[in-house]
């Protein structure tokens, strides 16, 4: 395994274990009202490397961070929740999680993919709903003709 592909695995690693991104209104506007300042984000990532016992850069994590959820509004405030230890992430998880501990995340950054993906599932849907519609046709057509020829059979036998 390559040096990259490690870093890569640590950093998603970190990512999976202390960041969660919010969801409902109400997590949004709890990480609107007390963002996270990429020093402290840092400072995480320093503490759970010792934890961890790994050899991750917090620069690494920033540079995903940017890369997953784009620039912070301001350049040092994230609105993402980042835990500093795996109790408090798990206590968020807990009493932020949907019912039933489904937890949606919405990763769509840009509208344009999002409106094509609907426009090419929809298309999907209707072109199978056209060739449900065949086949419907189809079954009919052999229907009508199955009771034709049982009608023929009876009058001849």
């Amino acid at each position: 395994m390559s040096e990259d592909t490690k870093r890569f695995d640590l950093v998603k690693r970190f990512i999976d274990e202390r960041v969660r991104l919010p969801v409902t209104l109400e997590e949004r506007l709890e990480c609107v009202c007390d963002p996270i300042s990429t020093n402290k984000i840092k400072t995480i990532v320093t503490a759970w490397k010792k934890d961890a016992r790994v050899e991750v850069s917090a620069a690494d994590v920033i540079e995903r961070l940017t890369k997953l959820y784009g620039e912070p509004a301001d350049g040092k405030s994230w609105r993402l929740k980042v835990f500093g230890s795996r109790g408090e992430m798990i206590d968020w998880d807990d009493t932020h999680s949907e019912p039933l501990g489904v937890r949606l995340t919405l990763q769509i950054k840009d509208l344009a993919a999002a409106k094509k993906a609907v426009e090419t599932y929809t298309s999907e849907i209707v072109s199978q709903k056209v060739v449900l519609s065949r086949y419907e046709d189809l079954l009919t057509r052999a229907t009508y003709r199955v009771g034709y020829l049982e009608g023929l059979i009876g009058q001849t036998g």
